[in-house]
This record gives structure tokens, sequence and C-alpha cells, in this order.
């Protein structure tokens, strides 16, 4: 059965070496190889699985707080340099993400000030809602988390 998706049905697995060392028994199915690990191959698959690596992204992985807890207690020493890098990469990757949420919210802003009769969405008054920090929004028809940074 695979890790990934715990089917059984879909084709060819690949065995970890690494879990097999350690007396388990880790297979990940071609597909979700492919799927959701567009970057490796095969042939790194039967040597380290994602879970060896901890870098598994399967449901029930996710839910586990075991990589978090191995990097608590890491005394990670990283120089002003290498973090002002990790920072602007970081920026470099949500850069687009940002602009397109704020694009889709400045959009939406105008179509309420168009169907209130205002003239510029910047007249709109925006009601804060009573949410308080680290409190999250939920959908009442979906049940989604509603992401707002303004």
């Amino acid at each position: 059965m695979c890790h990934q998706c715990q089917r059984n049905d879909n084709g060819r697995v690949v065995h970890c070496g690494g879990c097999s060392r350690r007396g388990e028994r880790k297979r990940y199915c071609i597909p979700c190889i492919k799927k959701w690990y567009p970057n490796s191959s095969e042939e790194d698959f039967a040597e380290a699985c994602p879970v060896c690596l901890g870098n598994c992204n399967c449901k029930a992985c996710l839910r586990l707080d075991v990589p978090l807890r191995c990097f608590k207690n890491r005394d990670l020493e990283i120089g002003e340099d290498e973090r002002l890098e990790h920072c602007k990469y970081l920026v470099n990757r949500l850069l687009p993400y940002l602009k397109r949420i704020n694009d889709e919210q400045v959009s939406e802003m105008k179509f309420e000030a168009e169907k209130e009769g205002l003239v510029e969405f910047e007249e709109m008054e925006i009601e804060k809602s009573n949410c308080r920090v680290g409190e999250r929004m939920y959908c009442n028809n979906c049940k989604t988390s509603i992401f707002d940074f303004h």
C-alpha cells in the first residue's frame, strides 16, 4: 500500500531502502511520486523516501509534530547576511501571491463600491471584524478559513 495515498490499486510501487534497513516497509506508488514529488526520481525513493528525509507531505505525516520537535532544540547559528538572504528569498517567492490577493481584494472593493453607488472604492468604510489576534474566521457555507492580510 502506498504511504502517500493509502491505496494499493495505483500500479507499481517503489520500496524505500532507508525504511527497509530500519525494519519499516514504506512504499510509494509511481503516480504519487510524479504528482507529489516531481523533482525526485524512483531511484531517490529507493534510496530514501520523504519519511526518511523528514519531508513527507501525506496527510498523516503533516498531522504529526515530529518535524517540529526535531528542530526545536537545535542551536542554529545564522549570520545576519544569511538571514537577510533568506528574507529576500521569502519576499521574492511570496510577492506574486500577495499581489494576486491584493488585486482580488481591490476588485471586490470596486465591485462593492459600484453596488453602493460610490465613485471611488476608497470612499467605502470597511467594517472591521471582532477577531482577536490568532483567531481565525471561517466561511459559514464551506468552513474554509478566511485569509485577510489587511
